[in-house]
């Protein structure tokens, strides 16, 4: 670890999912605090919640300050132990802890914080960074708000690591925050994750006639399978339905997206082109470049002045 203390901000008025029915606390009351990765996880085991920086210590966007962790929200949809096995988070997570609603409906519900090597201080940037977090480990999306504030756990007993995310590894996560949806035909709908860096097309692909076990335990040709169902990936040991199917943009060409490979496996010969996440910024350089060639050539195009200021005849 670089740093041995983390900016955040502390709510003890809040315990658990507000048990104490402070309404008010969801606002105020947030002081800011410097500690060490243990003290955030007595924090939480406490079930006090925890925030970014605000001016004043009054909860909003408008009042960001700074922060220097992330937070990944899973309700449910990922396995807890399968979560811990993505490679993000077996190289960068710092703090894992189950939430108050853990264990509902036979669900697992927790929390992955990433304790950072720098401090944000922009909160569209934190937004930015949340966002990119969210699409590579498929968790909570609306997770994401510079204002957002993260419940405590009350007994928990939160599971350390002795690592924090690096400076560079925040900026990617930034930058895939900010990028846009890519406009390609095998794009699929509302799965941003495939796309991002560390979430890789596959050279592997699937024939159609393949059967493919469901979440139910049944089996189903692949290409029959209808989009959002969750599948046992067929590239690794799935005993948890990590996978679920998708569609490409235009709904013809079927996929499945596993979130413990981090890997998109489309329908044999329907395989998307990799996503160029620096051809905006190529462009843009190249333009530019263009620009200034253009404006040297019509600089020496024009005829010089021999006329200068305070010369006379």
């Amino acid at each position: 670890m670089t740093h041995t203390t983390y900016q955040i901000s502390v709510n003890r008025r809040i315990v658990n999912k507000n048990d104490l029915n402070d309404t008010l606390a969801f606002a105020e009351g947030w002081q800011p605090a410097t500690l060490s990765a243990s003290e955030i996880a007595d924090t939480i085991n406490n079930g006090c919640a925890i925030s970014a920086q605000f001016e004043g210590g009054l909860r909003k966007a408008a009042n960001f300050q700074r922060a220097q962790f992330l937070a990944a929200d899973f309700d449910g949809d990922v396995p807890l132990e399968e979560a811990l096995r993505l490679p993000l988070v077996e190289k960068y997570a710092s703090i894992f802890h189950t939430t108050a609603s853990h264990g509902l409906e036979g669900k697992d519900r927790f929390r992955i914080i990433f304790l950072m090597d720098v401090t944000i201080a922009d909160p569209e940037n934190w937004r930015a960074a949340q966002k990119g977090l969210a699409k590579a480990l498929n968790s909570d999306p609306s997770a994401t708000d510079p204002a957002r504030l993260f419940f405590g756990s009350l007994g928990s007993n939160p599971r350390l690591f002795n690592r924090t995310i690096s400076a560079e590894a925040v900026e990617e996560l930034i930058a895939a925050g900010r990028s846009p949806k890519p406009d390609s035909d095998n794009r699929p709908e509302n799965d941003d994750a495939i796309y991002l860096p560390t979430v890789r097309q596959s050279s592997r692909t699937i024939p159609a006639e393949t059967l493919i076990k469901l979440a139910t335990g049944a089996l189903a040709k692949f290409s029959e399978i209808p989009k959002d169902t969750r599948v046992h990936c067929p590239f690794h040991e799935d005993t948890r339905a990590s996978a679920k199917t998708l569609r490409n943009r235009k709904g013809t060409a079927p996929g499945i997206w596993c979130s413990t490979c981090q890997e998109t496996f489309w329908l044999e010969g329907t395989r998307s082109k990799p996503y160029d996440f620096y051809a905006f910024e190529r462009n843009v350089k190249a333009l530019a470049t263009q620009t200034r060639l253009r404006k040297k050539a019509a600089s020496r195009s024009r005829p010089r002045s021999w006329c200068r200021s305070g010369l006379s005849g």
